[in-house]
């Protein structure tokens, strides 16, 4: 008996104790992550679980880089020791485990840039401008210049192509490339010979001139040049004495010494031949004497010179007879250093000449009606002599008998010619001059006739002066009211260079452009036209793209903003300009308003402009259809190529709302194959045509992504995949929008990224979407400003929808954020901010919340961010802080 109440009484002080002492806590890593790494990686906490135990009960939690000891990446290989600290109930908890860290292997190389590959024989090898590129296991690639160590075979003592080996080790690792050059023999001078000869006559006494003669050097390679003679290749010139003197000509070039022969004349001076320069007086009356003044002689010498004299009587050696007409030849003979020279002056002698017809140069008024007079007013004439000279006409001294015209009742003209003389040395010359008597309801159409055929070139000739043949601005087109009233202009060109107000729009080449201009009124149409350049602005200078740097992509719509400021553009690196449209099987830009000023941008500030073809519900229709075939997709691209050529855009960005989904009218389940064909039809165009142009496509940013696209394929074509990790919030439901962690939801940013890089896409593709625009909802039941409203059900309207909205930030600054009643709250497991007074729910990216998403594009090495849209904050408060963050992960701070 004593003993079993013994029993019980240890029993029930046994449970005491145990009941009063503390719990027992313990924490191990129970999952692991990734547990190998290169020198200068980062340690990634993804995948790494801790299991904390409270007794016998455990609970699984991801480790998180704040409680390792790792402060930053790993600058040694071997075995790395990460410590864990992890605080339960005041209580600091501790554990190890290791990681394993290796250098980078070396796994090819290639030559990128050559330098010299030609070579003299003997000559040693040169590695200037020689550049290797080095590929290592983890793709990343190096630039190393090549040195002579890394050189062998290299055999210059014969001719010939010669293969070398060039050989890089790193880290134990040792490569080989085989390299090409040529050796070829060293060139030499192997004759010399006259080509052009200069000057080869000489007087007694006089220097030699070396001006004009060129020499012909041939190699013994077969080339040759030409080079110009000069004093010290001329041997000894004797001029002293008359006669042929031969010339020896030497030339030496690399110690080799060559020679040819020259045969110059020596002579004593005297004229050769004598020709009339300068005609006088050639045609003569009959009689008339001859005329010296006038006439110059220019006289040639044997030495190539000559001179100049005035004709005299005393040269002339016949009599020169005028007393008949013809054509007379008067010989001259001149005489020096006791040599003659001949030569003959032709003269004309004629008959005396006489007034023969006088001529109506300009008419004046020809047309008259009822009443009028005729009047030589506007008239000009002139007298036409028997020789055919022409003398102008004095209009006061021509008569005629004065006319007045009777009233014509026919439609037709009446014809009535009017007699003019004029007396010039008594010789009484007449001509007749047709007028016409018209109707007078015929008289107005004649005047606005006359009016325009004046008016018309004075018009012409006033653009004419304005138009330059090289535009490099406006030109300031006249306007039809500045000619009166009954004139119209038109001016017709190329608008997409010069519109036809004269407005230039320049491209990057000279782009030649006629211009037409049609001048007309009631009774007259006259069209001229000018070629002209218009000069180009020289190709466009784009920022240098730098594939380590993270990115920053703007979309810009057309329905929120009309353009983009310079400086706003300088913090960014591609405008995705929205949206060109899918019509009839083609892409077309005709609703884009504003697209020729905002890509004006791309000159000033260097920013990359790419086409965003598609958009959210209805704009995404006609993919469908111009994807179907191989036919209507190859016309599809072609529209998209001529687009890019035309504008010169940067790339395309598709925004297909989305392949295969039942939402959009025209779907199919074959897009979600013919979006990746489009894909790669677009990557091979691209490439064909030059080298840079983007490809990217705005893709869901949900976590079901397989039924729309097919990514390992898209990962070959896209450059970059911008996830739409906004408008991710719940309809009826008080849920974040664009939030940067799941917080216990599917979707969110970080969720969206590591579906996207376990189903294909590389990190470094994948850019992630911010928005510049907020979900404002209306609560079903209200509460306080600081109670949580979060997951909280939304009011409906009237039609049954959910009381759900979209708010531009610029509204939410400007509204909300000042408005006392509204309070700011951060959910830290989401990553978001919202705004909430009890009764109204704002979800939003804050510009705080930028710093955690580009936190996620560096740990994660992702490509960069995306906005949709920058008209949605006409503040700029987003758009200056998500660059600042971005430039901070640029420059590692």
């Amino acid at each position: 008996m004593f003993k079993k109440v013994l029993f019980i009484i240890l029993l029930v002080f046994s449970i005491l104790f145990i009941g009063c002492k503390d719990p027992v806590l313990t924490i191990e890593v129970s999952k692991k992550g990734k547990s190998e790494y290169y020198v200068g990686e980062t340690f990634d906490p993804t995948g790494y679980v801790l299991t904390v135990k409270v007794d016998e009960e455990s609970e699984e939690i991801d480790l998180l880089l704040s409680m390792t000891d790792v402060n930053g990446p790993f600058d040694s290989v071997g075995e790395k020791e990460i410590n864990v600290k992890y605080t339960k109930d005041e209580q600091e908890l501790t554990t190890k485990f290791k990681v394993e860290v290796v250098n980078k292997r070396l796994v090819d190389f290639e030559i990128k840039e050559k330098g010299k590959e030609k070579y003299d024989i003997d000559e040693a090898f040169d590695v200037t401008g020689y550049l290797l590129e080095t590929i290592y296991d983890d793709g990343s690639k190096n630039e190393v210049s090549l040195t002579l160590e890394m050189v062998e075979g290299f055999d210059s003592s014969t001719e010939g192509d010669k293969e070398l080996t060039i050989k890089y080790s790193e880290n134990g690792v040792l490569l080989t490339k085989k390299l090409i050059v040529c050796v070829e023999m060293v060139v030499k001078p192997i004759s010399v010979e006259i080509k052009n000869i200069g000057k080869y006559t000489y007087l007694i006494n006089e220097e030699f001139d070396c001006e004009g003669y060129t020499l012909l050097v041939k190699y013994n390679n077969g080339t040759e040049r030409e080079i110009n003679l000069t004093n010290e290749m001329v041997g000894d010139f004797d001029s002293s004495s008359e006669g042929i003197k031969i010339l020896t000509i030497t030339y030496s070039e690399d110690g080799i010494i060559l020679t040819d022969k020259l045969s110059i004349t020596i002579s004593l001076l005297k004229p050769i031949s004598i020709i009339v320069k300068n005609k006088g007086k050639d045609t003569y009356y009959i009689d008339e004497e001859f005329a010296f003044e006038g006439y110059v002689l220019l006289v040639k010498y044997n030495n190539d010179t000559e001179k100049e004299v005035n004709l005299t009587k005393e040269m002339l050696n016949s009599i020169i007879d005028t007393g008949t007409a013809g054509i007379k030849q008067v010989q001259v003979e001149y005489v020096e250093y006791d040599y003659k020279v001949l030569c003959e002056i032709d003269i004309n002698v004629i008959e005396k000449v006489v007034p023969s017809v006088l001529k109506v140069v300009e008419y004046g008024d020809t047309v008259y009606t009822l009443d009028m007079q005729f009047s030589l007013e506007g008239f000009i004439f002139e007298v036409i002599y028997t020789d055919g000279s022409i003398k102008p006409v004095d209009l006061k001294d021509v008569k005629y008998d004065p006319y007045k015209y009777d009233e014509n009742y026919e439609d037709d003209p009446e014809i009535i010619n009017i007699p003019v003389n004029y007396t010039i040395d008594g010789v009484k010359l007449i001509t007749i001059i047709e007028t016409c008597n018209i109707a007078e309801w015929d008289y107005e159409e004649y005047i606005g006739l006359k009016e325009a055929e004046k008016m018309i070139p004075i018009i012409y000739e006033h653009v004419q002066e304005i138009i330059p043949t090289t535009v490099t601005e406006d030109i300031p087109f006249p306007k039809s009211t500045e000619f009166g009233l009954d004139f119209i202009l038109k001016f017709s060109t190329n608008s997409d260079v010069i519109s036809p107000l004269g407005k230039i729009d320049p491209k990057e080449e000279d782009i030649p452009v006629q211009i037409k201009l049609v001048i007309e009124n009631d009774y007259k149409t006259e069209t001229y036209t000018w070629d002209v350049i218009v000069k180009g602005l020289g190709p466009v200078i784009l920022r240098p793209w730098i594939e380590s740097e993270k990115h920053v992509f703007a979309y810009f719509y057309e329905g929120t903003s009309a353009t983009m400021s310079e400086k706003d553009a300088q913090k960014i690196d591609v405008i995705n300009y929205c949206f060109a449209r899918v019509q009839n099987g083609v892409c077309t830009v005709d609703g884009l308003r504003y697209l020729k000023e905002n890509l004006k941008l791309r000159r000033s500030t260097g920013v990359r402009v790419v086409l965003s073809i598609g958009g959210g519900g209805s704009g995404s229709l006609g993919f469908s259809d111009a994807c179907l075939t191989d036919e209507s997709r190859a016309k599809f691209v072609n529209s998209i190529m001529e687009i890019i050529k035309e504008y010169q855009f940067d790339g395309v960005d598709l925004d297909w709302e989305y392949p295969a989904w039942t939402g959009l009218s025209d779907s199919r389940p074959e897009d979600k194959d013919n979006f990746t064909k489009l894909c790669k039809d677009l990557r091979e165009a691209f490439d064909a045509y030059k080298d840079g142009l983007l490809l990217t496509s705005a893709l869901i940013g949900g976590v079901n992504v397989e039924r729309f696209y097919d990514l390992p394929e898209l990962n070959k074509y896209l450059d970059y995949a911008h996830l739409m990790t906004y408008d991710l919030n719940s309809s009826g439901l008080t849920t974040h929008h664009s939030n940067t962690y799941p917080g216990g939801r599917a979707y969110s940013a970080k969720n969206a990224m590591q579906t996207y890089m376990n189903g294909g896409i590389d990190a470094n593709k994948i850019v992630i979407g911010a928005a510049f625009y907020g979900k404002i909802s209306t609560l079903a039941t209200p509460t306080s400003a600081t109670s949580a409203v979060l997951n909280k059900a939304i009011a409906t309207r009237d039609d049954g929808q959910y009381d759900t909205r979209t708010i531009q930030f610029t509204k939410i600054k400007e509204e909300y954020l000042t408005n006392p009643s509204f309070v700011k709250l951060y959910d830290e497991s989401a990553g978001a901010y919202y705004l909430t007074d009890g009764k109204t729910f704002i979800t939003y990216d804050d510009p705080d919340i930028f710093q955690k998403k580009c936190e996620l594009i560096k740990n994660y090495n992702l490509g960069g961010i995306m906005f949709w849209d920058y008209g949605s904050d006409s503040t700029g408060t987003l758009l200056f802080r998500l660059t600042a963050e971005i430039d901070a992960v640029n420059s590692g701070r």
